[in-house]
This record gives C-alpha cells, structure tokens and sequence, in this order.
C-alpha cells in the first residue's frame, strides 16, 4: 500500500509530465530558434554588463564593488544549492527521462546533463535580478522607483523559466 506522500508525488510527477509535454507541444521552427538563442549563456552578457554599469554608475566604485561580490555570492548560492538538490533528488530531466521521450518531448538541440529538479541557470538568473533589485532599491541618494517595483525582475524569471519549459529541458541548469 502507497503512503499519502507517495500519492502525493506520483500525482504531481505525472502533472509535470503532462503539462511538460503540453508545453512543449507549442513548439514551431522558428520558436525553436529563438528558444536555443535565449538559452545561449552569453546572450544575456548585455544585459549583466548593462545592470552593473548602472551600479558602478549610481553607487561609486566602492559600494559597486561590494555589491557586485555579495551578487556573485547569490550567484553561487544559488547554482550550488541547485546542484545540491538535483543531486540529492535524482529527479530525471524531461530530456533524458525514457516515458517522456516515448511519448514525444520535442528537444531543438539536444539534451542537459542527466538530472534537474529547478533549473540552476533559472536561479541564477533570479538571484541575480532579485540581488539587483534590492541593491538598487536600497540606494537611498537615487532610488528607482519604476525598477523597485518588480516588473523588470519578474519578467526576466518569467522568460527564463518559460524558455526552460519551451525546451522540453523543465529543470534544466
């Protein structure tokens, strides 16, 4: 007999499954390539260099020093712990799971490494602009009203996290 908290994750396993391969159903060719240039890591150096010039440039080269290593700090945390729980959960990613490939995950270019819970370059990327937010939030001689109020933070999670999903790779890092 299967405990409540098996019930509960085999429930939620084949959700996943379902709403992954739903997902991934949308796909079109040209989808598919803009999905593989927003995965692309250095796509999104820009727009990193484009957040710190605006921290050196509001909060002098000291302050943006610190700033920039507690970001760095977050950063790691963040893809650590990631690690951590896709090595401590062995949850197989879409891309490499046998059922999800029997029953048609579309994968534009290839598959990650073999296990993912959430995705570590997700987090990162939230931590990164969540890191950012506070930073800019904080600085008192030129606040940032229209960025303190989270769009900018939660867009880019959004994107990052529906990119993963559009690649058929849920929880990759």
């Amino acid at each position: 007999m299967e405990s409540s908290a098996q019930i509960v994750r085999t429930t939620l396993e084949s959700f996943d499954q379902e709403l992954s391969l739903l997902v991934n159903s949308w796909h079109t060719a040209f989808s598919d390539r803009i999905w593989i240039l927003f995965s692309d890591k250095f796509i999104w150096i820009a727009l990193y260099a484009l957040v710190l010039y605006f921290l050196f440039r509001r909060l002098g080269w000291k302050k943006a020093l610190l700033a920039v290593a507690c970001l760095v700090l977050m950063i790691v945390c963040c893809d650590q712990s990631a690690n951590l729980v896709k090595n401590s959960a062995c949850r197989l990613r879409p891309c490499n799971d046998p059922w999800m490939l029997s029953h048609g995950i579309h994968l534009p270019h290839g598959a990650g490494g073999r296990y993912g819970f959430f995705s570590a370059h997700a987090a990162n990327s939230f931590g990164f602009a969540v890191g950012s937010l506070k930073i800019f939030k904080t600085e008192k001689s030129h606040p940032y009203r229209r960025y303190g109020r989270g769009s900018v933070a939660d867009d880019v999670a959004l994107q990052v996290q529906w990119l993963q999903l559009g690649q058929g790779r849920t929880g990759a890092g």
